[in-house]
């Protein structure tokens, strides 16, 4: 590797400075890889540390006397401020969110050979490296899973997952309708839900709206690196300080509104402002958000009264068959 190749056709100088040359790369390859190492151990190390922390945080979340943190990770969940993870987690997945006891990841393969600097820099997750994305359960009434977990690993730069699947019981599936779900038990079409997730990915074979795994890989990254080691920083989240902007009408009020209007108005505001009632709010105003976009995709920047010629125009071609039909 480090010898001139004689299919150069070089002189015999020439080749002398080659070999100078590929001494010095050695000394560079040798440097780098030793580097590489001594990063590749302190990342070793400091993934350790986190899962003695992440322990530590479990036992504090779940002890094994007492009641703990009830709801910690749907909390979570809910007040991490990304509408992607807002749109795939429903109002049916936090029926079942609400009985999980800890979220956690762990790389699934180490690297191997040498490895460029970057790629062991503890600081830094390396690229295309296999990870895995688990989910406890306490007695959980949608399914008898007490784990799910979904997996990654890639192959010739292509990512490829496999998964736990979900076993449902009776009348309980959340990723589809009972009417979707055939006589075999697997459904032929899935509707949003986070848990699809964990149901096997999206092939030809299979039933309409399951993820691919590029899909789920995005899905997952949210936890690996928002959900998970910021959990309780999202926790004590203000679920109104989410980043949105402002209702219509989320003014300060007029100047002119007497004192003792304000004063009510105040009394009834502290009367309301319960966690839970602050709770409620936000998810009506991230639910509001989601239906706002997905109108402004519909309609964009459109003219209003560029939509309303548009609609007479379709309303005309509804009324002209309907009137000759009720014609004696």
């Amino acid at each position: 590797q480090y010898q001139c190749p004689p299919y150069l056709g070089l002189k015999q100088e020439e080749e002398a400075r080659v070999e100078k040359l590929l001494e010095v790369q050695k000394e560079i390859d040798e440097l780098r890889a030793e580097y590489a190492e001594t990063l590749r151990k302190h990342r070793e190390e400091h993934l350790k540390f986190l899962d003695s922390v992440r322990t530590k945080r479990k036992g504090v979340v779940v002890p094994m006397a007492g009641e703990g943190l009830p709801m910690f990770w749907l909390t979570t969940i809910r007040n991490v401020p990304d509408p992607e993870l807002w749109q795939a987690v429903t109002d049916r997945d936090e029926l079942a969110l609400k009985y999980v006891t800890e979220v956690s990841w762990h790389y699934t393969e180490s690297r191997q050979g040498m490895s460029e600097p970057e790629d062991c820099d503890f600081l830094k997750a390396p690229p295309q490296r296999g990870f895995r994305i688990e989910m406890s359960f306490d007695k959980c009434p949608f399914f008898s899973n007490e784990k799910l977990w979904v997996e990654f690993s890639w192959k010739s730069g292509s990512v490829k997952s496999k998964s736990s699947g979900v076993s449902w019981n009776d009348g309980k599936c959340i990723t589809a309708r009972q009417r979707d779900i055939g006589s075999n038990g697997k459904p032929n079409k899935y509707r949003t839900s986070m848990f699809k997730l964990f149901e096997p990915s999206r092939v030809a074979s299979s039933g309409q709206g399951l993820w691919d795994d590029t899909e789920k890989l995005a899905m997952a990254l949210h936890f690996k690196a928002e959900v998970i080691p910021n959990a309780v920083l999202h926790y004590c989240r203000d679920p109104e300080n989410d980043g949105l902007e402002g209702e219509e009408g989320d003014d300060l009020g007029d100047d002119t509104d007497s004192d003792e209007d304000d004063d009510s108005a105040d009394e009834e505001e502290e009367e309301e402002d319960t966690p839970q009632a602050k709770a409620e709010r936000a998810q009506n105003k991230r639910k509001k958000t989601d239906t706002e976009g997905m109108m402004k995709r519909i309609v964009g920047n459109r003219d209003p009264c560029v939509m309303f010629v548009i609609f007479i125009m379709a309303l005309n071609l509804l009324i002209v068959p309907i009137s000759i039909f009720m014609e004696p």
